[in-house]
C-alpha cells in the first residue's frame, strides 16, 4: 500500500530521506490503528508469504531511530533464507517491541543483533513440546 511521492526538495538528500521516513511512520501508525481495531473485534490475522530478510533490511533506518543514537544495530541474515508465513503487521510490531524492550534492557548503551536463519527441529527437541511437530 506505500505510494510513491515526489516533493521538491531542492535535491536536499537528507530532507528527501526525513520525508520519506515521517510517510513511513505515518503508515505504520496507520496499521498500528487497523490492528487495533481488529484486536478488539477480533479479526484473525492475514499471515501471507514473507521475504524476512527483505523486511528486516526495510526496518533497518526506523529501528535505528527507535533505539537512539548510543545502541549500536547489527542485523545478520543467514544465506538461502526460507519465506515465513505470517502476518506482516504483526511481524514489524514484533520485531520493534523486541527492539524497544531490548534497549530498554542496557540502559541508554549498548549493542541489540537481531539475526535470522532457518531452523530444523529435530524429534528429540519436539519430543518435549507437545505443540510442535519436527520439520
Amino acid at each position: 500500500m506505500a505510494e510513491t511521492f515526489n516533493l521538491p526538495c531542492n535535491g536536499n538528500e537528507t530532507l528527501t530521506r526525513r520525508l520519506a521516513c515521517a510517510h513511513e511512520a505515518v503508515e505504520r501508525g496507520a496499521k498500528l490503528a487497523s490492528q487495533l481495531l481488529a484486536f478488539v473485534r477480533r479479526q484473525p490475522l492475514e499471515p501471507v508469504a514473507l521475504d524476512i530478510s527483505r523486511r528486516l533490511r526495510s526496518s533497518d533506518d526506523m529501528l535505528r531511530r527507535v533505539l537512539g543514537e548510543t545502541i549500536e544495530l547489527e542485523t545478520v541474515v543467514s544465506g538461502g533464507l526460507w519465506n515465513t508465513l505470517a502476518d506482516p503487521n504483526h511481524l514489524q510490531n514484533v520485531i520493534v517491541n523486541l527492539a524497544i524492550n531490548a534497549r530498554d534492557t542496557m540502559e541508554g548503551a549498548g549493542r541489540l543483533t537481531i539475526e535470522a536463519g532457518n531452523a530444523m527441529l529435530d524429534d528429540d527437541y519436539t519430543r518435549h513440546h507437545d505443540d510442535l511437530a519436527s520439520g
